[in-house]
C-alpha cells in the first residue's frame, strides 16, 4: 500500500537505503537501517543522518563520536530491512541479520563485508529537529569494492521511495553532460544520451 501523502510526505522523496554501524564503548557492535541519509557538503566531505530520538544507535554514536555508513546491494535488501525493525540492545544484530564485519582503518565502528561501499565517519554535531535528530559526520575514509572501480561493473544502490525498495541500475546520462548549456544545445559527450525532447543537431542547424 502506498503511503498517505498527508501523513508522511517524506516517503515520496527518493532516499538511499543504507546501514549505519557503531561500536559501543563496552559491548558488541551495532547497526541500524536508515533512509534519512546523504551527503550535505563536499569539502570537508560530510554526511547527514536523521536518526529517531528513541534509537539505541543514536545514543551510541553520541557517546563514541564515530560511525560507518554502508550501502548494501540488492542481494541484501531484506537483511538491511530487518535491521530497521529490531533493537541491538539485547541481541547481536549482525549475526541476526546475516552480516559480517571487518575492522575500519581510522575509527572503532566496523565495516560491513557484504556492502560494496563503506564510509568511515567522525561525528561533528547533533541537532535536535523533532522526531529525529540531525547528525553530521565528516568522512575520514572511503571503501569501495574494487569491482566497481574499473567501470566494468555498475554499482546498483538501493533507493527507498513510497515505501518500496528499488535498485538504481538504469543509465540515464553522465553528470555534467549538459556542459552548462540548455538541453537543446548540449553535445552530450562521453556516451550519454540526450533527453527525448532535445532537438537533434542537424535540425538545430537547418
Amino acid at each position: 500500500m502506498l503511503p498517505d501523502l498527508s501523513k508522511d510526505p517524506t516517503q515520496w522523496f527518493p532516499m538511499p537505503a543504507a546501514l549505519v554501524t557503531c561500536q559501543p564503548l563496552n559491548g558488541r557492535p551495532n547497526l541500524m537501517g536508515i533512509g534519512y541519509v546523504g551527503f550535505c557538503c563536499w569539502q570537508p566531505p560530510t554526511v547527514c543522518l536523521g536518526i529517531n530520538t528513541a534509537r539505541y544507535s543514536g545514543e551510541v554514536i553520541r557517546a563514541v563520536k564515530t560511525f560507518v555508513v554502508a550501502l548494501p546491494d540488492e542481494e541484501h535488501v531484506l537483511n538491511m530491512d530487518y535491521c530497521g525493525f529490531i533493537s541491538g540492545i539485547d541481541r547481536d544484530k549482525f549475526a541476526a541479520a546475516g552480516f559480517t564485519t571487518r575492522p575500519a582503518k581510522r575509527i572503532t565502528a566496523p565495516l560491513i563485508n557484504e556492502c560494496p561501499v563503506n564510509l568511515e565517519c567522525e561525528l561533528t554535531s547533533v541537532t535536535a529537529v523533532g522526531s529525529h535528530d540531525l547528525y553530521l559526520g565528516r568522512v575520514v575514509e572511503t571503501h569501495v569494492d574494487p569491482r566497481y572501480m574499473t567501470g566494468r561493473e555498475s554499482l546498483r544502490p538501493i533507493i527507498l521511495v513510497s515505501r518500496r525498495y528499488v535498485a538504481a541500475d538504469h543509465f540515464v546520462s553522465d553528470f555534467g553532460a549538459s556542459e552548462g548549456a540548455p538541453p537543446a544545445e548540449a553535445s552530450y559527450m562521453n556516451g550519454s544520451q540526450a533527453p527525448a525532447n532535445a532537438v537533434p543537431t542537424q535540425e538545430r542547424n537547418a
